[in-house]
């Protein structure tokens, strides 16, 4: 996703669970590698049952509130291929309804 260059991301914004903590890193070690320092890696470790639909809800919610992602700006590339259900649904609905404004799902 951060390698074409017809697509340029400046920030990821990564939700995961503390269990990742080694994958982030490594992730974040391989995008300034192969972005050139194009791509800035922003993880949000989620305090939540990843499965639980009003837990995700409220958790990322706060954090779309905290990034100001409801405010008008750049598009937003809501990225859906990995996650829990419950995690895609919430990131779904909150495209839909706004609360990410400018998101493209992709």
């Amino acid at each position: 996703l951060c390698n074409d260059p017809a697509l340029p991301v400046a920030r990821l914004h990564l939700l995961h669970s503390s269990r990742y903590e080694k994958k982030v890193a490594e992730l974040a070690d391989e995008l300034q590698e192969r972005s050139a320092s194009r791509t800035k890696l922003v993880p949000h470790q989620v305090h939540c049952d990843p499965w639980d639909l009003g837990a995700v809800e409220k958790e990322v919610t706060r954090l779309a509130q905290e990034q100001g992602w409801g405010k008008a700006g750049p598009e937003r590339l809501v990225h859906l291929t990995t996650g829990t259900d419950a995690a895609k649904s919430v990131l779904v609905l909150m495209a839909r309804r706004g609360h990410i404004a400018g998101a493209r799902l992709v």
